[in-house]
């Protein structure tokens, strides 16, 4: 019976070991079969790692710092997607995203939330995502709401209608 590696993933564009914390650095574009055969060969020397790494969080001190820190941190250690860093463009004006979109499903959402815990100053230019598209300003206007989903599923590891209200907004 082969063992899981389900802890490898992708995070951030590149190949990423959840047990260890290592990750590969993938150069793109690559051929489908190229990339099937490095993602093979990064499973196969992760299938026996040891749980050493856990994901990084914000210094609480640190997010009283400066707005410029807490967005290089969030760049260096934060689990981005396109929606993430759409919301850094709009509300930093740093433009870092292949393209603009906003959140489609709760896993998304959640990478827009820990940008905003990790730089908790861009909650005062949320508003600026009004302008980017309607499905951005329904976002804005239910955002607590959404957080509040988002917050219970990650306790209750149990769907909760948010990936439906999402929907409802458009996403």
């Amino acid at each position: 019976m082969a063992k899981s590696t389900s802890h490898v993933v992708m995070r951030n564009g590149d190949l990423f070991c959840s047990r260890c914390g290592q990750d590969f650095k993938l150069q793109m574009p690559m051929s489908t079969t190229m990339f099937s055969t490095i993602t093979n060969q990064f499973s196969k020397e992760h299938s026996n790692c040891l749980k050493t790494w856990n994901e990084p969080v914000p210094d609480p001190g640190q997010q009283k710092s400066d707005i410029d820190k807490n967005v290089q941190w969030w760049i260096k250690n934060g689990e981005r997607g396109i929606s993430s860093e759409t919301m850094l463009k709009y509300c930093y004006g740093l433009d870092i995203a292949k393209y603009e979109s906003h959140p489609h499903d709760p896993a998304d959402f959640k990478r827009c939330h820990l940008l905003l815990q990790a730089v908790p100053q861009l909650k005062s230019y949320l508003h600026r995502m009004n302008s980017v598209s309607p499905v951005w300003e329904k976002l804005v206007q239910n955002w607590e709401k959404l957080t509040e989903m988002l917050e219970e599923q990650m306790r209750t590891k149990k769907p909760n209608g948010m990936y439906e209200f999402m929907e409802s907004l458009g996403c």
